[in-house]
């Protein structure tokens, strides 16, 4: 609808139209004034530039004209996001996000690109709003690196453009921003531990936007490895599981395990472990030993040449009596009660395997000297001539010998021996004492009998 205001008390005519590409067209014309006056409605012409002009004379003949441009547009903007890609990782290496795009609109009031947060954010972020159409595809350059404050997540891009006429348009591109590298762990193993037997890798591969992950195993520390072969790859993540089942040991030694992953921004981690593989025991030792000191008994073994070797433990009748492996090889157990102890020795290495025992070794404590005593003649009795003295000297397997002694007076302070033999006796003749040539008076016997641990009685 055209309103407006023609306005003179002389009127004589007026005249309002408007011209386009076809042609011009009356829309009304009149003699008398008007005044916020609706001269006509403007319907159905086709979209385009149009001029409206209003033109007024008076009887006077004075004569004003109005010239008013306008443009029919009932077309929206045309509004196209080239770049970035809809579901496309940026972080990492690849920072920048180059935003490209066009807008087509000849009668353009302003266009906004801006992100938020999220599918359906709730909150924009400008990062250009311009008047005019661009000048060339490349929009914006978003920043989007670790060090450019934008969280981890996925984000929407939006175009957003309005004609004069209040057409709008808008196109969207959801992207996801990853500067974050995939989170890796290793259990139960740890760095200088044993592997002794298969057992399961475990550990963590997490991360949102994962794209594979590789288990790789190499000779030597992890300082130095270098030769690495990939045991498994996969792209399924892991929290606190299975990694993979290390059934197939390699040769004993130094092996490093390296988990690596990789995510769909090319952020990478990794983790590593030295382990050392050791399957087999030490060999076993030659074992002997002896009973020093009466309570006391010292064992001696041969030395092992393995390089893990940690030490020996000692066995006292199957039990082990050692806290901390022996490191030598010769081991004194002391202030043992009188028996007979069994012993062995095994090595164990630093992995704690131990070797196949060794051969065994007996050895008695004896602290209890043999049997010993004069039954024959009686304490006190008068005897004369050729006496045999009966009684005992014994001891079941480990007799050495006894010996009888002749001293004079009740309490003697010299004895003389007059018999020592290595054959026990429960009970029967120790030897014959020859009493002729000796004066009278009181006389004392005494037998003294010793085992071969030097135990006397």
């Amino acid at each position: 609808t055209v309103t407006g205001s023609i306005s003179d008390k002389n009127m004589m005519e007026y005249f309002v139209s408007y011209t386009g590409g076809a042609g011009t067209s009356l829309i009304d014309q009149g003699n008398q004034s008007r005044v916020a006056y609706p001269y006509g409605t403007i319907n159905e012409i086709p979209e385009g530039d149009y001029t409206l002009t209003v033109k007024a004379e008076d009887l006077a003949e004075n004569r004003t004209e109005k010239s008013l441009p306008f443009t029919i547009d009932r077309t929206p903007p045309k509004v196209v996001l080239d770049t970035p890609k809809e579901g496309e990782y940026y972080g990492a290496e690849n920072n920048f996000i180059n935003i490209t795009g066009s807008i087509v609109e000849k009668n353009l009031r302003a266009y906004t690109l801006k992100y938020g947060s999220g599918d359906n954010p709730a909150q924009w972020t400008d990062m250009v709003v311009v008047g005019t159409a661009p000048a060339n595809p490349q929009l914006f350059s978003w920043r989007v690196g670790k060090a450019d404050g934008i969280p981890d997540g996925l984000y929407t891009l939006s175009l957003f453009a309005e004609d004069k006429a209040g057409y709008t348009a808008e196109t969207k591109v959801k992207v996801t921003i990853d500067n974050t590298p995939p989170e890796l762990s290793i259990t139960p193993v740890k760095d200088g531990d044993y592997v002794k037997s298969a057992v399961d890798i475990k550990g963590t591969v997490s991360d949102s936007n994962l794209d594979k992950y590789t288990i790789e195993i190499s000779e030597g520390r992890c300082d130095i490895a270098y030769k690495w072969a990939a045991i498994k790859t996969d792209s399924a993540p892991v929290r606190d599981g299975v990694l993979f089942a290390w059934q197939a040991l390699p040769p004993d030694g130094d092996y490093c395990i390296r988990l690596g992953a990789v995510d769909n921004m090319g952020n990478k981690g990794e983790a590593r472990v030295s382990v050392k593989v050791d399957t087999h025991p030490p060999a076993a030792v030659a074992l002997s030993g002896k009973v020093e000191s009466e309570t006391g008994v010292r064992l001696d073994w041969t030395q092992n040449t393995e390089p893990d070797l940690a030490g020996y433990n000692i066995y006292r009748n199957t039990r082990k009596i050692n806290t901390t492996p022996v490191t030598g090889v010769t081991y004194i157990d002391e202030s043992l009660g009188e028996g007979v102890y069994t012993y062995s020795v095994k090595a164990v290495d630093l992995a704690g395997w131990e070797s196949e025992p060794s051969s065994e070794v007996k050895l008695k404590v004896d602290l209890t000297g043999p049997n010993a005593n004069i039954r024959s003649p009686n304490d006190q009795s008068t005897v004369s001539g050729l006496v045999d003295l009966k009684g005992t000297a014994y001891s079941p397997d480990d007799f050495k010998q006894y010996r009888v002694y002749i001293g004079q007076g009740a309490n003697p302070s010299t004895w003389n021996i007059i018999r020592t033999s290595p054959l026990p006796l429960s009970y029967g003749s120790l030897t014959q004492w020859d009493t002729i040539g000796l004066s009278e008076g009181v006389y004392s016997l005494k037998i003294e009998a010793e085992d071969l641990t030097g135990n006397v009685n």
